[in-house]
């Protein structure tokens, strides 16, 4: 996938599509479809655009204001409008270039873009600098200042610049229609099973692991401490069932790793998050913490991915730490037994 405007070739018509695209869940993914089918139709280039930093970065919870190309105001942040995401920018380019997306144009998310009128942010950005044939948005997209900006706009500047504006209906699940709104209430609710299906993917959290207090080894559960991007949204705290990855199958790989055990082959292995305080033993800082069952070796340093499967308990304060242990014993065996 490329990133700049000038990789795409001359003449070459421009399939755009536009939008903030967290956590690029299926109705996300249906825009994308929709972008390469009509792109494949008139031999043109699918481009998606999309915008950085997280408009919240720059507009208050209360402001009237709304990024080009959100979805509604409500769907502008994590839980109790944080500035949390579901797929960070990195995390966002790589989940969409593996949809066949040819090129990534990220428009910068400034004060002078959020003061812009519709009419102009379509004129400079679709128009000028993109030169847009088509450009394809989901239902609910607004753009421009105070989000006046509305899908029928579009269709009516598309009409005076000379490109066609094609709006995407939802796609429903469970009788709700998907959006990064419902991913996060479900993601705060530690429903990790109906985010995975909104997603099309089981939701997933990476970061490198680092040296944590030694709690877990000292309990006998010995895990991987996990740095997280500052603004990756976590499910709620709790303990779940997952699979881990390395981030990079090279580190980790049994392909390319012949000369390792079963034991440190950690490629797609079950295991048992916690996200959470440890509330037994009185921190107050959240963290991510994995134990891999059966698995033995040295991950300090190694970025990890945590595919989260399902939830087995809420957070809860122990009474002592025999007690903590004899229900980690249990939640792993659970997972053991289900296979994650």
């Amino acid at each position: 996938m490329k990133y700049s405007l000038k990789d795409i070739p001359e003449r070459a018509r421009v399939v755009a599509c536009v939008g903030f695209f967290d956590g690029v869940h299926l109705g996300h993914q249906e825009l994308f479809r929709v972008a390469r089918m009509r792109a494949e139709a008139c031999g043109g280039v699918t481009v998606v655009v999309t915008f950085e930093p997280h408009p919240l970065a720059l507009v208050s919870k209360n402001s009237a204001a709304a990024p080009e190309g959100s979805e509604k105001t409500a769907d502008r942040g994590g839980p109790e409008g944080s500035l949390n995401l579901l797929t960070p920018l990195e995390e966002k380019a790589r989940i969409i270039k593996s949809f066949g997306i040819e090129y990534l144009y990220v428009i910068p998310f400034t004060r002078e873009l959020m003061r812009t009128e519709p009419r102009e942010f379509v004129r400079l950005f679709l128009h000028e600098q993109l030169g847009a044939s088509i450009v394809v948005v989901g239902f609910n997209f607004t753009f421009g200042f105070r989000a006046t900006g509305k899908a029928q706009h579009l269709m009516d500047f598309g009409r005076e610049m000379g490109f066609e504006a094609i709006v995407v209906p939802p796609v429903i699940r469970r009788g709700e229609v998907v959006s990064s709104t419902a991913v996060r209430q479900a993601l705060a609710g530690g429903d990790v099973e109906k985010a995975a299906e909104f997603l099309g993917r089981p939701y997933s959290v990476e970061g490198v692991v680092v040296r944590g207090d030694g709690r877990g080894r000292a309990l006998g559960f010995p895990t991987a401490n996990i740095e997280v991007h500052p603004q990756k949204l976590l499910p709620a705290p709790g303990v779940y069932a997952c699979r881990v990855y390395p981030a990079s199958q090279s580190s980790f790989d049994s392909s390319e790793r012949d000369d390792l055990p079963a034991e440190h082959v950690i490629t797609g292995r079950s295991a048992v998050a916690n996200i959470g305080t440890c509330p037994t033993f009185g921190e107050r800082t959240v963290h991510l913490e994995v134990h891999i069952p059966a698995w033995s070796g040295n991950l300090y340093g190694e970025e990890l991915r945590v595919e989260f499967s399902r939830r087995l308990r809420g957070e809860r304060k122990f009474a002592s730490a025999r007690q903590l242990r004899e229900q980690i014993a249990r939640d792993i065996s659970d997972v053991i037994e289900s296979r994650g």
